[in-house]
């Protein structure tokens, strides 16, 4: 088997440990109301297939709606969602994206090692939009584990 790595497709990945149960983070990370707090607004519904949006900022022709879809449902183990926005007629950070957003939750001594990857960045298509982005889940990642704490 050949495995093929396409260096023009790229990823970010935060991982941090949070002094909370998996099962608590996971009620951060799939409640509407919490995800609000660490994100931003959105019609978070849980379970596999389920469809919901998420209010980012408009950039250019973009209006900032993110559709996602989740396509992997495995509580309190791992979510991963579809991440999809941007406009045609943008380039740069406004540009389209088609990526996916993978949460996975593994217990460990004194809490729960919280890993988030969000692939499929297209370069250069996406290089902008991926540097905002790095920026921005680097500072919302620990948030989680924040919003933990009261949940």
């Amino acid at each position: 088997m050949t495995l093929a790595i396409d260096p023009a497709v790229r990823a970010i990945t935060v991982e941090e440990v949070v002094p909370h149960a998996p099962e608590i983070v996971w009620k951060v990370l799939t409640t509407s109301e919490l995800m609000q707090r660490w994100l931003m607004p959105n019609s978070f519904a849980p379970g596999l297939g389920a469809r919901f949006t998420i209010a980012d900022r408009p950039i250019g022709k973009w209006d900032g709606t993110v559709n996602c879809e989740i396509t992997a449902w495995d509580p309190p183990h791992e979510l991963a969602y579809t991440w999809v926005g941007g406009s045609p007629e943008n380039v740069g950070e406004g540009a389209p994206l088609d990526t996916l957003v993978t949460w996975t939750l593994t217990p460990v001594s004194g809490g729960t090692r919280l890993r988030m990857v969000h692939n499929g960045f297209r370069s250069p298509m996406n290089d902008k939009r991926r540097e905002a982005m790095t920026r921005g889940w680097t500072i919302i990642v620990p948030r989680i584990g924040k919003i933990a704490e009261q949940a």
